[in-house]
């Protein structure tokens, strides 16, 4: 809900330096970019710098069209505690409206256009995605689509699996970051590359990088997407692609081909229809794995060929060799996991032959009581408007009015506006004020809470009366959500509803200790500085079992951590 409170309401006590509150506005100044139309004091310059907005450069390739200008007109309506402000507040449904399309326009046009082609998909890969989701650590700040009781059923048990919503009501799951409508923002090809390297776009750094493979990525924005599936049919076997090419060395080569010919078979135990030489299949479906653990897969072919396994390569016998075997073992659960087998012929004689073993079952042959494909692709809806290059023109020039580049790069040089007022000369008081109790159709407005603005006032008023004021270590982790995980001085740690998601790899019973994420009490004084720098900017981990991933972040932005466990735990002993 939007707070709106006078300073005079608020009936401020004597400041103390060290008041959270104080440190809480601190953090509140920066994440919501206060300083960023409004100058901080020269002196608190580097502590309150900012982080920088999205990337808008090439925004245009990667959210919809539409999407952009719903978002423009109510920002916290489509993403409740956003921080991104409602710039049209106080001017009225119409004029906002048409103040927001021609931006809408303007940032639909940074880049190339959205490529909105419909990706295939398979019921593996949903539900691949939707335990990552649910295990490796996104729920540690996204709040949970589904119970950990749903999880345990496979995504195609469900009569209406594209309906999960996130969870309502659950007992204090505690704050979360919503990911509002996504399947009205942006395709899976965009939403995977986000997810691979969220710093790109998100320079501020607060979406971590959660170290994921590329079909980790994919399967996770596919479950995401979910909405934007089309319906579905399933059948026995494999869908195969048929190309023809001179010169193949490798079976990466298809992926810049056009199928000659596509249709299914019912396993691998013969190629379909095909010319002597200079040829390439790729069969692709689903495998159903009768029971979990660890499974040998293998190829022999003449030529190339590579299996891959829930997007990732397992087997690699590719290039050109006449009859060779290649084998590799992997983990797997009991269920469905996607299944890609490529083969190419050069020249001479063609063979192609896939195997696996595993828990009770001896080497043999894919039987086609094991394979299934399924027809499914997601695709958004399409777009409302084309762009315009007069309403472009306008959008830039409301971009520039409206301050936008003060948060945001666009690759477009604004105009020069005249500075605001610093941070130090603010009256807050003002009840037209960003923070005043009127709706100021000349000041944005912010989806912030009556506590969060009294912390805005107690940080303001601390920094206007020349008070020494420093951002506290617990508050510099608030600010990244190191608390959506870790616990230090009493301040966050998963709660207990939440702490279900949680869990140990392959279900080992470790307790809680192995599943959830460890206190940082002392921390600085229980761990060398070296391996506290490698764990927080090198991706070290002494907990491989745990599913949930220590996420990577910028280095600049979590250096200061480590010297500031170091400092504060160090007792010198």
């Amino acid at each position: 809900m939007i707070a709106l409170l006078s300073l005079a309401a608020l009936a401020l006590p004597p400041l103390s330096v060290q008041d959270a509150e104080v440190s809480h506005g601190l953090r509140l100044l920066k994440e919501l970019r206060c300083t960023a139309c409004h100058a901080a004091p020269p002196e608190l310059t580097e502590l309150l710098t900012p982080p920088p907005g999205p990337d808008l450069t090439n925004v245009g390739e990667r959210v919809l069209r539409d999407y952009f200008l719903d978002y423009l007109v109510d920002p916290a309506g489509h993403k409740p505690r956003t921080t991104m402000p409602n710039l049209f507040a106080g001017r009225g449904a119409q004029v906002a409206t048409g103040m927001a399309r021609p931006i809408a326009h303007f940032l639909a046009n940074r880049g190339e256009p959205i490529d909105t082609t419909p990706t295939p998909t398979t019921r593996a890969e949903l539900e691949r995605g939707r335990q990552l989701f649910h295990g490796v650590g996104c729920v540690a700040c996204h709040s949970p689509i589904e119970t950990v009781e749903d999880l345990d059923t496979p995504w195609w048990e469900f009569e209406t699996p594209a309906s999960f919503d996130a969870l309502a009501g659950e007992p204090d799951l505690g704050e979360v970051v919503l990911l509002g409508d996504l399947a009205s923002k942006t395709t899976v090809k965009a939403l995977s590359s986000f997810l691979l390297e969220p710093h790109i776009t998100r320079p501020a750094g607060r979406m971590p990088n959660l170290n994921l493979e590329g079909g980790e990525a994919h399967a996770i924005a596919t479950y995401l997407l979910r909405h934007q599936l089309v319906q579905s049919v399933t059948a026995p076997g494999l869908h195969y692609e048929y190309f023809e090419a001179p010169g193949f060395t490798t079976t990466l080569a298809i992926d810049l081909l056009g199928p000659v010919r596509s249709g299914s078979v019912a396993d691998l135990s013969a190629l379909p229809e095909h010319r002597n030489d200079d040829f390439a299949f790729r069969f692709a479906g689903e495998i159903e794995v009768p029971s979990s653990g660890e499974w040998t897969f293998w190829t022999t072919s003449d030529d190339g060929s590579r299996l891959w396994i829930d997007g990732e390569v397992l087997v690699d016998n590719d290039g050109i060799h006449g009859v060779k075997e290649v084998s590799a073992k992997t983990h797997l659960e009991a269920g469905l996991h996607s299944l890609e087998v490529r083969m190419f012929e050069r020249s001479g004689g063609e063979h192609l032959e896939v195997q696996w073993q595993g828990p009770n079952q001896e080497r043999g042959p894919l039987s086609p009581d094991v394979l299934s494909r399924s027809s499914m692709a997601l695709a958004p809806q399409p777009a409302s408007f084309e762009t315009h290059p007069e309403a472009d023109r306008i959008g830039a020039n409301y971009f520039s009015k409206m301050r936008c580049y003060a948060c945001h790069e666009s690759g477009v040089t604004p105009k020069a506006k005249q500075p605001l007022k610093g941070i130090a000369d603010l009256n807050v008081a003002s009840s037209r004020g960003c923070l005043g109790e009127e709706l100021n159709p000349q000041v944005p407005l912010y989806d912030i809470t009556t506590e969060e603005i009294t912390a805005l006032y107690f940080a303001i008023d601390a920094i206007q009366g020349g008070e020494t004021v420093t951002q506290s270590t617990s508050s510099q982790m608030q600010a990244l959500r190191c608390t959506a995980c870790h616990q230090r001085d009493g301040v966050g740690g998963p709660t207990a509803p939440r702490s279900a998601w949680f869990n140990v790899l392959d279900h080992a019973d470790l307790g809680d200790e192995g599943r959830i994420p460890p206190t940082l009490e002392g921390v600085g004084a229980k761990l060398r500085g070296d391996w506290l720098s490698e764990v927080l900017l090198e991706g070290g981990t002494a907990r491989p079992y745990m599913e949930t991933r220590m996420p990577q972040y910028q280095h600049e932005l979590v250096a200061p951590l480590a010297e500031a466990f170091l400092k504060e735990d160090w007792d010198g002993s």
